[in-house]
């Protein structure tokens, strides 16, 4: 699975987190400092196990954890149109 960031969203960095708008729906969302990391190792697509070796070696996680935490995350990205999900 390759995950890439839906191009209606644009983001800009506050401190550690991140803002993201929506251009065509004006919808704006807010990611704390992990959930703007992926937002920002996502601007390459990448699958998920290469998403989960660079967040594990960055934050030092436990793998089985981190992997429950990023797939839930991931589907709510997913569900709010965030990102895209390719076989």
């Amino acid at each position: 699975m390759t995950i890439a960031r839906h191009p209606d969203w644009s983001a800009r960095k506050m401190r550690d987190e991140m803002i993201l708008m929506n251009a065509r729906t004006g919808r704006f969302l807010g990611l704390n400092a992990v959930g703007a990391r992926i937002w920002a190792l996502l601007e390459t697509p990448r699958d998920l196990e290469g998403l989960l070796a660079e967040l594990s070696a960055h934050y030092q996680l436990d793998e089985t954890q981190a992997r429950i935490d990023v797939e839930r995350f991931l589907e709510e990205m997913a569900r709010d149109g965030m990102i895209e999900l390719a076989a």
